[in-house]
């Protein structure tokens, strides 16, 4: 039905990125997971994967224990608005052919991902990437605006004196479509790692925590927060804007979030590096010790849930949002692991 496509994305998708589209799902996804090891099965067959030899990538760390067992690390862009993650955990899962595949957080990352990468449908849901968040149609209305605080941010609009703001706009709506919009670049690699392990009959080990491996849609949210704050602030000063006006400007930020996902794609650790320094120098000390406190007790938890894995196994792969890999590989190797290469 017609009212289907033009529900506000806010309506198809939980606002709270820690409670993602569960529950419900669960006797769907029981049934949709043949359709779609079958589906991965027979396009393994006909792209014929057989690699012959290693492939290697900076986002990768092939680690091994003292007993000769192995862990591939593959870190990933938790919003992957190019499917470059994606590619990277098809192509080193095929080089690698690990026995067990691990991915943070529970089950319903699992759900999420297959749901909002579009692999699979639920009746009456958009599937976010063929949300058309450009051209809302006459159906979109404007909201009434709450007041806002002036403040300069990444999509750089704003200058001018600020006369009357609107005391309605277009604004939230849009962006709210093109946040759902984004998020459609979120789990890509969590579903090519299960349907690949599905395929080949391997099995998938959740490390949890619970609410863990949504980081993508935290990220999303806050996205959309400062866009749609940035775009307010853009009409208090030059009046009402017009949908190509928002439309640019949403382009233009996501073209600042290719450049930026490029940087980590380049140079994981550089980028690492880059980001603990921010940390330190941009922020209050105890507010800094605090983050770098929670990163390392995050990393910790993670490489125990490895190395307890990998006790029934003797070649593992883990999919993990990229900004942990050197801090999770540095706690593996605390546990008795050694680097070997960055290649699977």
């Amino acid at each position: 039905p017609k009212h289907y496509k033009k529900m506000p994305p806010r309506e198809l998708v939980p606002p709270r990125a820690h409670r993602p589209l569960r529950g419900f799902f669960t006797f769907g996804a029981a049934v949709a997971v043949c359709c779609g090891i079958a589906l991965e099965r027979k396009r393994l067959r006909q792209k014929d994967v057989t690699p012959s030899r290693s492939m290697c990538h900076p986002n990768l760390a092939r680690l091994r224990a003292r007993d000769g067992r192995e862990v591939l690390l593959i870190g990933t862009l938790p919003l992957d608005l190019e499917g470059a993650s994606g590619e990277l955990v098809r192509e080193a899962l095929a080089a690698q052919r690990p026995d067990v595949v691990m991915v943070e957080g529970s089950p319903s990352v699992g759900v999420n991902a297959m749901l909002m990468s579009g692999r699979w449908d639920v009746l009456g849901l958009t599937k976010p990437n063929e949300t058309e968040w450009m051209d809302l149609g006459p159906e979109a209305q404007p909201v009434e605006l709450p007041s806002s605080k002036k403040r300069r941010g990444f999509l750089q609009l704003i200058s001018g004196s600020p006369p009357n703001a609107p005391e309605r706009s277009m604004v939230p709506v849009k962006v709210g479509y093109w946040a759902y919009h984004l998020r459609g670049s979120v789990g890509g690699d969590v579903a090519v790692a299960v349907t690949s392990a599905a395929a080949k009959g391997v099995p998938v080990r959740f490390l949890g925590p619970a609410n863990g491996g949504f980081q993508g849609h935290v990220q999303v949210s806050l996205l959309a927060e400062q866009a749609a704050r940035e775009l307010l602030e853009e009409e208090q000063q030059k009046g009402q804007m017009t949908s190509h006006d928002m439309n640019e400007a949403l382009k233009r930020a996501e073209k600042h979030m290719k450049e930026d996902a490029s940087k980590w794609l380049r140079d994981t650790r550089g980028e690492t590096a880059r980001l603990m320094s921010t940390l330190k120098e941009k922020i209050p000390e105890d507010v800094a010790a605090a983050v770098s406190s929670k990163i390392e007790e995050h990393a910790k938890f993670m490489a125990k849930g490895i190395s307890k894995t990998m006790e029934d196994f003797r070649q593992g792969a883990v999919v993990l949002a990229v900004d942990q890999l050197v801090t999770v590989e540095s706690q593996l190797k605390e546990a008795g692991y050694i680097f070997v290469s960055d290649c699977a």
